[in-house]
Formats: structure tokens, sequence, C-alpha cells
């Protein structure tokens, strides 16, 4: 059985989970996160403190639900993540889509400090640019797959500061995961591009108007790889 319990503490709301989560204890979890909290704009922090066990179909569920509640322009930090479910973040690979403290004073400050980043530097990273940029995906390897096909060839437009359309004729099902590689420049050599772990929110079908596509959100791009892929846009928008 899941527990769900809040508090505040400075602004933010501290939100506990205890028990066990996995298929079938979470019920909806992202809701139940949310209700915790004071609002729409209300940042989060996560505690697994008192969470004894998490199943893989867990993982999947604690993923899913941080995503969305990110996707609403919150800030989300985990915080005293036990060592044994830290271990297994990391087996599934999905580690790099946390922010994880140790303790609840560090991650207040952190999301304090993101605030006024997000508030001054990133009020307009880039806005539904008219822009189209050779990509290449191919669905997500985890820790326990097997050996996942190559690359396909794309194009990236429509991007926003959440996510992108893909134009290509891949089916590939809602909710899955893939990774993705935009071209800078020529190619695809690292240099040349950036890479980030996206999740398909939808499949388009052709109409007279668009291609057939993927419409995805951006799960998680390193910092300086974000900053490559504005200065691209930013040359892009000065020559148009």
């Amino acid at each position: 059985m899941l527990l769900v319990t809040k508090k505040r503490v400075s602004d933010v709301s501290l939100v506990m989970l205890s028990g066990s989560l996995t298929v079938h204890s979470h019920g909806d979890l992202q809701n139940s996160i949310v209700e915790c909290t004071n609002g729409p704009g209300d940042n989060i922090l996560l505690s697994l403190e008192c969470l004894d066990k998490i199943s893989s179909s867990g993982i999947g569920i604690l993923v899913t639900a941080c995503v969305e509640i990110v996707k609403q322009g919150r800030i989300l930090k985990l915080v005293m993540v036990p060592t044994d479910i830290l271990e297994k973040l990391d087996m599934y690979k999905v580690l790099p889509l946390f922010s994880i403290f140790n303790d609840v004073e560090s991650a207040v400050k952190q999301v304090k400090l993101d605030e006024d980043k997000k508030g001054k530097n990133f009020v307009r990273l880039f806005e539904r640019i008219d822009v189209k940029i050779g990509a290449r995906f191919r669905r997500h390897k985890s820790g326990k797959e097997g050996l996942v096909r190559g690359f396909q060839d794309a194009t990236a437009m429509n991007l926003t500061k959440r996510g992108m359309f893909i134009m290509t004729d891949a089916t590939i099902e809602a909710d899955t995961l893939i990774d993705v590689k935009l071209s800078l420049g020529k190619g695809f050599l690292k240099k040349e591009s950036v890479s980030f772990l996206g999740k398909v929110v939808r499949r388009l079908e052709a109409t007279e108007e668009m291609s057939s596509g993927l419409a995805l959100i951006i799960l998680h791009m390193d910092d300086d790889e974000m900053g490559r892929l504005e200065k691209h846009l930013k040359r892009h928008e000065k020559k148009s």
C-alpha cells in the first residue's frame, strides 16, 4: 500500500511517499502528488525516505508522474532517496531524469535558484520556432532490453521549450521513450548535434496540410546541449 502525505516547507510542498510503489498500489500517483500542493504553480519536493519498496512498474509510474508534473511548469526535486532505490533508478537508466538531493534544505535553495533562472533567462527559450532540423531517432534502450535497431532519419519542426514534432512514417505508440539526435550542422557527429531523451505523446497521421509524424516531449537534455540548441536557433532567427 502507498501512502501520500504532505507538509509545507519554505513555500514549497514537501510530498512524502511511504509504503510500496507497485503497479497494484499506486492509484493515480500524479494526481495524488498534485492534490498535496497549494495550487497549479506550486513547486514540489518529493521525499522517498519512507518508501520501502519500488518495483520496475513502480519506477515507470514514478517517472511518468514526475514528467507530467514538470510539464505543468512546476519544479520538482527528489529528496532523501534510499540507496537501494537510487540503485534501481540507476539500473533502469532513469536517474538522469531526476534532480536529487540528500536533504530538504539544499533542495529548497535549489528550487529558489531554479525559479530565478527560469524567470530571468528562460522566459523564452524557443517559442515554436519555424525551422526544420535534421533528426535521427530510435526506441530508447533500457538496461534490461536487448539490441535496439539503429537510428531512423527524420525531420524535426515546430520546436518549443517542451517538445517538437518529428516528421516520419514510423509507427511508434504513445508513451514510448525514444533517443533523439538533432543536427546543428551538416551531420550528426557529437560536435555537430545535440541528443536528448524524448517521450512520444501521440502519433499523427498525414493530412493535406501536414505529413505524418510523432509529437513528443523532451524528458531530459543536458544543460550544455540545450544551450547549444538555443544558440543554433537564435542564429537561424537572425538569418530569417
